[in-house]
Formats: structure tokens, C-alpha cells, sequence
């Protein structure tokens, strides 16, 4: 065997003996000179994305409207103010920090009130970033499940979850 694989490499070397003993030759295009570049046109405009303080500004401007629907909704429900508002305002600032568009990333929980897809389906809700829709399925939920939202965030506040 190793007299094959000698003969083997002997046929190897002379057949590419040649291409190995060949000395390198460098390519014969040299540039003889520096082609003229074109002046650089104006600049486009682009279009910038807003720094993140702007994005912020407006993330807040967007709480504080949808604050303002939630508690519009929550005052026909008799929840709109007093302790009533400021365990609502809790639940929610819990569950999404008043993001509408809130998705849990290991679960299907989405929205202000972070519910699963079986609970939006359970109480007859449909699943979007619609603040009144939302709210009314949150208030629907907090009634049936705990009667109103300061039971609501005792039993948040006791499970971490509710």
C-alpha cells in the first residue's frame, strides 16, 4: 500500500513539476497614472431619524393621550378617580407601562392590560391596539374576575400576576 501511494506522489511531482519550478511573473498592467476623478456633486438630503429625547417626547405625548382616553372610559365605570383610578393607573403601568402596543416576548400577552390571546377570546374581545377597545375588554375583565381594580392590584400585588 504505501508503494502505491509512493508512485502516487512521484506521477504527482512530475506532472506539476513544471508549474512549481516556474518563477512568478507579476502582472504586466501598471498604471502609469492617476485617473481624474469627477467633482463630488452636492450631497443629498437625507432623512434623518429623530434623535431619541424627540422619540421620547413623543412616547410620553402618547401616554398621556391614552391616559387620558383610559380614565375618559374608566369614569363611566365609576373608576375614573380616587383610589379606584390609582389602582387602575397601577395595573396598567405594571402590565405595559402604558404602551398599547406592549407584546410580551415569551408569551402572547399584548397590549395595556397584557392579555393572552385565550383571555381576549374568553371575554369576547378583539385583539388590538384600539385604546377604547382595550380599556372596555380591561374594565370587563377586572369586573367579572375581581369585582373592581383595587382587588384587582391586591391580587397583582399577592401573585405577581393577575
Amino acid at each position: 500500500m504505501i508503494a502505491l501511494y509512493c508512485l502516487l506522489f512521484i506521477f504527482w511531482i512530475l506532472k506539476y513539476s513544471e508549474a512549481i519550478a516556474q518563477p512568478y511573473t507579476p502582472s504586466k498592467t501598471v498604471f502609469t497614472k492617476l485617473e481624474r476623478l469627477e467633482p463630488i456633486s452636492e450631497p443629498k438630503p437625507v432623512n434623518i431619524p429623530p434623535k431619541p429625547k424627540t422619540l421620547v417626547k413623543e412616547a410620553k405625548k402618547d401616554q398621556i393621550a391614552i391616559k387620558e382616553q383610559v380614565r375618559s372610559i374608566a369614569s363611566q365605570h365609576g373608576w375614573g378617580d380616587g383610589e379606584q383610578w390609582e389602582a387602575l393607573q397601577w395595573i396598567i403601568q405594571k402590565e405595559s407601562s402604558w404602551n398599547i402596543n406592549a407584546q410580551n416576548k415569551r408569551s402572547t400577552a399584548y397590549s395595556l392590560f397584557q392579555f393572552l390571546n385565550k383571555t381576549w377570546e374568553s371575554y369576547g374581545c378583539i385583539k388590538n391596539n384600539d385604546v377604547e377597545n382595550v380599556t372596555q375588554c380591561g374594565i370587563k375583565y377586572i369586573k367579572a374576575r375581581y369585582g373592581d381594580p383595587i382587588e384587582a392590584k391586591k391580587f397583582h400585588q399577592a401573585k405577581g400576576w393577575y
